[in-house]
């Protein structure tokens, strides 16, 4: 048994050593004091390609165009007389526009009317103006301006007890830039708010420069001073002004009485006050923003 196992080490140390039919292995050295590269082998040289010529393709010139044919050879063409040219009709006539008639409106302090040829401007110069008739002026001018020329225009300011004609003038002015300078130009010069404001002098004065009906100016002034003696019987039965009539039945009770009314006349009296006020209105729309 110990033979054998000798045996049997000494075949694998022999396989393990054993020298292969092989050249040895290059043996690669490094010496970084040399200042030289030698290659280890040097590579074989690739054959060289033989050389062949290059064939370029030949190329060949257009055939030459075959000549012409005789002219007696050619087919005889058939001549056409010249189209005649087309008739054109004439466009058809074309009428002239009509023209549409241009709204002239007017527009003062937030009020505005869309149809007026003749605009009249009654303002108010008393004393309780004194602060906010600048405003006004100012807006007049605006007014004024936006006016087409073909309008005509007048202003009336009343005070106290007389109304204020502008330039004294009794009748309408076109609405041309030179006339509407004028009359503001007179203003500033002429008009200053003082005395009490009562309107029934201006309606007088419109009534005289045709602006305004006769009946019509009655109507406005009954619903003026209607107005201003419920205003002041308000004051007198509830000591706040306001020109609201109240709907409290003993406050109408006792402005009926302030007012003239006999007793339990309080349902008379509020409607001859909406009777009043309802015809002014028809008035006002009618005559001062012409609506029917």
């Amino acid at each position: 048994m110990h033979a054998g196992l000798v045996v049997a080490g000494f075949l694998v140390t022999w396989t393990v050593i054993a020298v292969r039919d092989e050249p040895p292995a290059p043996v690669i050295v490094a010496d970084f004091e040399s200042m030289t590269f030698a290659p280890l082998a040097q590579l074989a040289e690739a054959p060289a390609l033989a050389e062949q010529p290059m064939e370029l393709p030949v190329r060949q010139p257009p055939p030459e165009p075959a000549p012409p044919a005789p002219a007696d050879d050619l087919p005889a063409l058939d001549l056409l007389a010249p189209a005649a040219a087309p008739t054109v009709a004439p466009p058809p006539a074309v009428s002239a526009p009509t023209p549409v008639a241009t709204r002239l409106g007017a527009d003062f302090v937030g009020l505005s009317t869309s149809n007026a040829k003749r605009v009249a401007y009654v303002i108010d110069a008393s004393g309780s103006m004194i602060r906010t008739l600048p405003i006004v002026l100012d807006e007049l001018r605006r007014s004024l301006e936006r006016l087409d020329p073909v309008q005509s225009f007048a202003i009336v300011f009343f005070q106290g007890e007389r109304a204020v004609r502008v330039r004294g003038a009794r009748r309408l002015a076109p609405a041309r830039p030179d006339e509407i300078d004028a009359h503001l130009a007179w203003i500033d010069e002429n008009v200053v708010p003082e005395g009490r404001s009562n309107p029934v002098a201006a309606l007088r004065a419109a009534v005289d420069a045709g602006l305004v009906g006769q009946d019509d100016a009655e109507v406005l002034v009954s619903s003026w001073r209607l107005a201003g003696e419920m205003r002041n019987a308000i004051v007198h039965v509830t000591g706040r002004p306001s020109d609201v009539v109240p709907k409290d039945g003993r406050v109408l009770e006792s402005l009926s009485r302030v007012l003239g009314y006999e007793p339990g006349q309080a349902a008379q009296m509020q409607e001859e006050h909406a009777r009043t006020t309802r015809r002014a209105r028809r008035v006002v729309e009618r005559v001062f923003y012409g609506e029917t």
